[in-house]
């Protein structure tokens, strides 16, 4: 809409500008038709030459004056080309901030009904698939937790939460990454955990398998130590870091209140036939994918 305006603007206002120097040279709207005199015929004689000398400059002088423009009138007509220059660009800018409000209100519009039918659309899917849950805060709250513990897991070196938390793919990522830090006899600090916003884009179902992909905002202080001295080796103590995680969490129908040791059925939180200590995660979600993405 911003370029149309200036379009016009340009159009109108070489066409004002064109208007102008005609008025101020008239014979820019004739063709140059030649001599006015006719000097097919010939004439003898002194005086004829005298009478159509005299002839023509009179004519000249006579052609001159009436064509002239004066001053006064070429400045008035300036003031009238340039006024209605103006009053041509007010209305031009003024139905372009016309419709640039239009649109905006339109596109706001558009834009806040598709957020609640997604979000609408979100909540039912939510109600349908985790009857426990009366709203999507309560789900996100739980997943939020997972991803929390699942850092100060990976912090502490602790496989069997990490194990429990993760599937087996993203487990056994992180459990080499882990051992790398291990030959380094490097730590990673996280701390300060907050949690500010999220989004959950999908849910679907695969073979008894619930997929939820969410988006978190949160922010932490992260930062390397050396295991031995507890030296800071890479980034501070003082930085906080703001990030948008993508997350993608699994939930399976066929692991719930199973042990995920032996898959035998739990009666609490210790497994009765191989003692492994279980953390029931309302209805056993693990993470699948992490991944830091702008928005």
């Amino acid at each position: 809409m911003k370029k149309s305006y200036i379009i016009i603007s340009l159009i109108v206002l070489m066409s004002l500008g064109i208007a102008v120097m005609i008025d101020m040279n008239p014979r820019l709207l004739t063709a140059d038709s030649g001599w006015d005199n006719d000097y097919s015929s010939s004439s003898s004689g002194s005086s004829s030459s005298s009478d159509s000398s005299s002839s023509w400059s009179s004519s000249s002088s006579g052609g001159n004056k009436s064509g002239q423009t004066s001053v006064k009138d070429t400045i008035i007509s300036f003031l009238v080309v340039a006024g209605i220059f103006v009053l041509l660009n007010t209305i031009a800018y003024v139905t372009y901030l016309i419709f640039s409000y239009i649109k905006a209100k339109i596109r706001h519009a558009i834009k806040k009904l598709k957020l609640k039918s997604n979000k609408k659309d979100m909540e039912d899917l939510i109600n349908n698939y985790f009857p426990t849950y009366s709203n999507s805060i309560l789900l996100i709250s739980t997943l939020y937790k997972i991803f929390e513990d699942i850092q100060i897991a990976w912090m502490n070196f602790d496989y069997d939460k990490l194990k429990e938390l993760c599937t087996d793919e993203l487990y056994n990522s992180y459990k080499t990454d882990l051992e790398i830090l291990k030959t380094k006899n490097n730590q990673n600090i996280m701390s300060n955990f907050k949690f500010y916003s999220y989004e959950i884009d999908n849910i679907t179902e695969q073979n008894d398998k619930i997929i939820i992909d969410v988006r978190i905002y949160v922010s932490f202080k992260d930062y390397i130590i050396n295991s031995n001295t507890r030296s800071i080796v890479r980034g501070n103590k003082y930085n906080t870091f703001y990030n948008i995680y993508k997350l993608e969490f699994i939930y399976d129908k066929n692991t719930i209140n199973k042990c995920p040791n032996c898959g035998s059925q739990l009666t609490g939180r210790d497994c009765i036939y191989c003692n492994t200590h279980v953390e029931t995660y309302n209805d056993c979600f693990v993470l699948s994918k992490k991944e830091k993405v702008d928005k």
